[in-house]
């Protein structure tokens, strides 16, 4: 079970979102792959551009942890249950323009991304289909490899088995989508951005609780 993030001191999001940050920048990609930080090339443009949608997610209600402790956090997003208010939205559009270095750039970025094809977000949006997705997950490096990713992806599962919807999310490295994998998540798509970098489309379908 995960609890919901209602307000957190600005020092202990500043950690969590260098964390975020820092965990692009240092992550293993091997010699295939760049990394959605080729896309974001510097370390604290990373962290405000992360920081930018965390707060947004706090103030929305859409973060969770693995308790009041702190060692993990979540945040989701939905077609009709877990939606970003419309006040922490505007600001946080403005706050990821900021972060990554003008409107210019942040045109270009959207333009790198868009690259690759269409999002399974967005593609369930087409066809008019509900669904749950992780848009950020997030284990604290002190807690890592003491089983929080697990307790967290299947929170989300069990928010998604409640909605009888799909879990989705993507990632940016081949050995990221195989720890997703291993959780119970099913490859369904690789989008090929700019600059050599990749993101995978994952997906849990929906479940018979019954």
């Amino acid at each position: 079970m995960a609890v919901q993030v209602k307000n957190l001191p600005i020092e202990q999001i500043d950690i969590i979102c260098r964390a975020i940050g820092d965990s692009f920048y240092d992550h293993d990609y091997g010699e295939r792959e760049k990394g959605i930080c080729k896309l974001i090339d510097d370390r604290e443009m990373m962290f405000q551009y992360m920081k930018a949608i965390f707060v947004a997610g706090v103030k929305s209600g859409t973060i969770y942890s693995t308790s009041e402790q702190g060692e993990g956090y979540i945040m989701l997003s939905g077609s009709k249950w877990e939606k970003m208010k419309i006040g922490p939205a505007i600001v946080l559009l403005k706050d990821m323009i900021k972060a990554l270095g003008g409107f210019p750039s942040a045109l270009q970025f959207l333009k790198d991304i868009k690259v690759g094809g269409i999002p399974l977000d967005d593609k369930f949006k087409k066809e008019k289909k509900d669904y749950l997705k992780v848009e950020m997950l997030v284990v604290l490096k002190e807690y890592q490899g003491q089983g929080y990713m697990r307790q967290l992806i299947e929170f989300a599962y069990e928010k998604a088995d409640e909605y009888g919807v799909p879990c989705i999310l993507d990632t940016d490295a081949k050995n990221k989508l195989d720890k997703y994998c291993h959780l119970g998540m099913k490859h369904v798509a690789t989008r090929k951005l700019a600059g050599d970098c990749y993101l995978y489309d994952l997906m849990r379908e929906v479940q018979d609780v019954n």
